[in-house]
């Protein structure tokens, strides 16, 4: 194999680093000048299996299968070689739409081994030019580590650690609180100031903050491993080798999420809890380091990157003989983490689905009257939005005061202080509900407001060449279904191909050969989830 880039391949992504709700599943390479347009080479001997073109996500991605059974992936690129880029063009505007997912039998674009297949640039949901590159089991489609099959790099510095967390269990291990220990590095070995740490707890669990150094590059990326010893065994290690799709949402089991949600840092936790299915753990020990007054436990941490340099950690633990007393829990409902449940009342309907939760959960749903201009129902608290959930769960609320020829206005909102987020709607009689990823703040709103469409560049004269664009907006964000604004053009009545810059929220045109010359009506329509409407017309000459 060799690299997809012609530079020195340095990372500013690892695998299985932690990311918003999933593990990172490949590398991220970054690009020789910082700029978008490096060429990007196939690793392999192969062809190309899939295209895919999104506004968000992997962007402008290609998918080559290789003959030893592994596919890799290139994701984010700015364009594709000229073969590939009428073809995609073709396949859009035979489908009339931007985005699109195909797949293809290998007669469509053989390859051979360093063939150039496109330009590293900055598409979908990427935050600065480079190649997202994965390797993947071309039947499974699960992702290996790259680094581990054929991806070199130069790195010979060790992760850094800032801090550790010790976090306060009770009798069911779950959090009940938290104490934040930042380290300092003394004679090759991280050690907090005091040694030995009095904790006023039976039991503790350990989290870490640590991010890899790379030689060469200044990103702070993920580890690969991580190891914890009690009194010299080990109880808890982890590798990141591969991760399945299915279970990268188990990030947030893997995490300490109530943390995350406060600080904004994604820690390691290392002990595991009862809903982590994830298998990138060597079962040890209990994980729970039980603690004693007159018996210090001695920890040891080692975190490592893939080429071996390690970082150690060390500490004592001591049970404080001032113990801090945990107060009852107030709930309405005990979930257990492994079983569905189902909360059914007059005016609310939840149903949780088995293994939602990652450890059991105690549950209270309340009520409020609030009322602005826009509810269209009472205000619900679910459950502590600390709270990771690993699966949406159904949420359906009773209506309330709403015409009937208004009805497909109405979408189940999540409220974030001042903020509201779509999830969409189903409707089943006087019930609106949806699949909601989050705990939280619900109600249902109406949104009757049309998506703004703002001109950037619309000139009455254009010729080949010429770029027309316009930025969109809506007054409200969606998640889990609903549908994102979608957006179509024609000249005349002849549809042309609108691109989406996701970052910019901007719709673009590059006016071509299928623009006859001469006056023609440029029309643009832009729909929101609640199919309110945007029209735009503009009479444009092309000279």
């Amino acid at each position: 194999m060799i690299p997809p880039v012609d530079h020195k391949v340095r990372l500013a992504g690892t695998f299985g680093e932690l990311r918003n709700n999933h593990f990172h599943t490949g590398v991220d390479i970054k690009s020789s000048n910082g700029r978008i347009g490096d060429k990007i080479r196939t690793v392999a001997d192969g062809y190309i299996s899939r295209i895919k073109i999104s506004a968000t996500g992997y962007g402008n991605a290609l998918y080559i299968d290789h003959p030893n059974g592994y596919t890799t992936v290139y994701a984010h690129l700015d364009h594709f070689n000229p073969a590939l880029e009428q073809f995609v063009e073709q396949c859009q505007y035979q489908l009339q739409q931007f985005e699109f997912d195909t797949t293809l039998t290998a007669n469509y674009f053989p390859l051979k081994q360093g063939e150039i297949i496109g330009a590293m640039g900055n598409s979908g949901r990427s935050y600065g030019p480079h190649l997202h590159f994965e390797i993947r089991e071309t039947t499974s489609e699960i992702p290996y580590n790259p680094l581990s099959h054929g991806v070199e790099i130069t790195d010979k510095m060790a992760p850094n650690v800032q801090y550790i967390t010790i976090n306060y269990l009770d009798n069911q291990l779950l959090k009940r609180a938290s104490r934040k220990v930042p380290l300092k590095k003394t004679n090759g070995i991280y050690a907090p100031t005091n040694k030995v740490l009095k904790i006023p707890a039976w039991r503790a669990g350990i989290s870490v903050f640590t991010r890899d150094l790379m030689t060469g590059v200044s990103n702070k990326n993920g580890i690969y491993k991580a190891e914890m010893r009690v009194d010299n065994e080990k109880v808890f290690s982890f590798t990141m080798d591969s991760i399945s799709f299915d279970d990268f949402r188990y990030l947030n089991a893997h995490i300490d999420y109530d943390h995350y949600k406060k600080t904004k840092h994604r820690i390691h936790q290392l002990y595991r809890k009862k809903g982590n299915q994830i298998p990138i753990y060597q079962e040890q020990s209990d994980q729970i380091i039980k603690l004693y007054a007159e018996k210090p436990r001695n920890i040891e941490i080692d975190v490592a990157d893939i080429h071996g340099n390690t970082s150690s950690i060390q500490f004592q633990l001591l049970r404080d003989t001032s113990m801090m007393s945990f107060t009852e829990k107030s709930f309405q409902y005990f979930l257990n983490y492994s079983e569905a449940h189902i909360i059914d009342r007059k005016h609310v309907k939840i149903r949780f689905a088995e293994n939602t939760f990652y450890e059991d959960y105690y549950l209270s749903v309340h009520e409020s009257s609030e009322k602005e201009s826009n509810y269209c129902s009472s205000v619900y608290h679910i459950g502590e939005e600390n709270t990771a959930i690993h699966r949406p769960f159904d949420l359906y609320i009773k209506a309330e005061g709403i015409d009937s020829s208004n009805i497909s206005k109405v979408f189940v909102a999540h409220c974030d202080k001042n903020k509201y987020s779509s999830y969409g709607a189903h409707i089943i009689n006087d019930m609106i509900g949806a699949p909601v990823k989050s705990l939280g703040t619900y109600v249902l709103m109406i949104d009757t407001i049309a998506p703004t469409l703002k001109p950037i560049a619309a000139p009455r004269q254009v010729q080949n060449g010429s770029k027309i664009s316009f930025v969109i907006d809506d007054n409200i964000q969606v998640k889990g279904q609903a549908r994102d604004l979608r957006y179509n053009a024609w000249i005349d009545d002849q549809w042309i191909l609108l691109k989406y810059d996701l970052k910019s929220k901007s719709i673009y045109h590059y006016v071509d050969e299928k623009w006859p010359k001469g006056k023609h009506t440029l029309r643009i329509e832009l729909i929101d989830d609640r199919d309110n409407r945007t029209i735009w017309e503009k009479e444009i000459s092309k000279i």
